[in-house]
């Protein structure tokens, strides 16, 4: 097994999902595979969080991250490059119960999010457009996603192909949609290709995302997590408008010292196209209540796929908990 190979292998044991908490009834299997061979992702529920850092169990977005995720990069005949599939590795450390020990987390919040200071992130509000916040702000009563911005990935030396080891870095373009650049209101950054999908409210059957005060979140497999929400009713009075990347480019710079060419490269998500259609199909020039436009952005990893503005409280209410901890 070479280095990297070892590497993933203890990753995955120190950072097991939470399934156990997440009861479900089985379910028809019939749906797209985002944990296709070698990309693994989980669902995690983020509740908004009051001036008094009190979670609301009401007000929520689902969201889905990747956890794993291989690149297939091409071999060129101009330059000699060698084609090789290289795994990502994505360390969110987003279980505030069992954080990662080889992770900084002086970053994270009271939910555990924005748990891996090696990143540059920035936190955006997901809110109802019915409902725009009208003093946007750290302590409005929404869900806050931290969004990635800049994170580095390490490639591991390897002794049996000789590979060096290094640190890149990628940088995403997340600036939010703000209808004065003349391309439309909702256009995309260049490096990116996206769809627009419409979120609209899952009950998920009954299956419970954390106790019932919010606290004790469970991390779900995204296979798990698809069972329920195809067992879910949904409520269409509680919807938002969000972007899920198809396709985004990285550009590597040329190195004098090491001779590397510089060269566009292009990270595909094949399966995302597959998971698109079963949401509803969104409006990439939606805009809310106040006219601003009302489509979410987020980096490339991870997805909002449900949302909750507490229509559904009572009913929730209604279903045995998960077990505590």
């Amino acid at each position: 097994m070479s280095g990297a190979s070892r590497m993933i292998a203890a990753i995955r044991a120190a950072h097991q999902l939470s399934t156990p908490q997440f009861a479900v009834a089985p379910a028809p299997r019939d749906g797209p595979s985002i944990a296709a061979p070698g990309r693994i992702a989980h669902v995690k529920r983020i509740f908004a969080v009051d001036s008094s850092n009190t979670v609301d169990p009401d007000v929520w977005i689902d969201v889905l991250r990747i956890d794993e995720l291989p690149i297939a990069f091409q071999s060129k005949s101009d330059t000699g490059t060698v084609g090789q599939i290289i795994q990502h590795v994505l360390l969110w450390n987003d279980d505030p119960n069992n954080p990662l020990p080889y992770v900084d987390n002086s970053n994270a919040d009271i939910q555990g999010e924005n748990a891996n200071a090696t990143r540059n992130t920035h936190p955006l509000q997901i809110y109802d457009p019915a409902d725009p916040p009208t003093d946007p702000g750290p302590l409005d009563d929404n869900p806050w996603l931290w969004v990635v911005d800049r994170l580095p990935v390490q490639f591991q030396s390897d002794s049996e192909s000789g590979a060096v080891g290094q640190t890149i870095w990628l940088v995403f373009d997340n600036t939010q949609p703000d209808g004065n650049i003349g391309l439309g209101p909702n256009k995309p950054p260049s490096q990116r290709v996206v769809g627009v999908a419409k979120v609209v409210n899952n009950d998920l059957g009954g299956a419970q995302m954390s106790d019932d005060d919010g606290s004790n979140p469970a991390l779900v497999d995204w296979e798990t997590y698809f069972e329920a929400y195809q067992a879910g009713t949904i409520d269409d009075t509680q919807s938002i408008n969000v972007e899920f990347t198809e396709r985004y480019t990285i550009q590597f710079q040329s190195d004098t010292d090491t001779g590397m060419v510089g060269q566009d490269i292009w990270f595909q998500f094949a399966t995302t196209r597959l998971i698109e259609p079963f949401f509803q199909a969104g409006d990439p020039d939606v805009v809310d209540v106040n006219g601003n436009p009302a489509v979410f952005r987020t980096d490339p990893f991870q997805t909002i796929v449900n949302v909750g503005y507490g229509g559904l409280a009572v009913e929730f209410g209604n279903h045995e908990g998960p077990p505590k901890k």
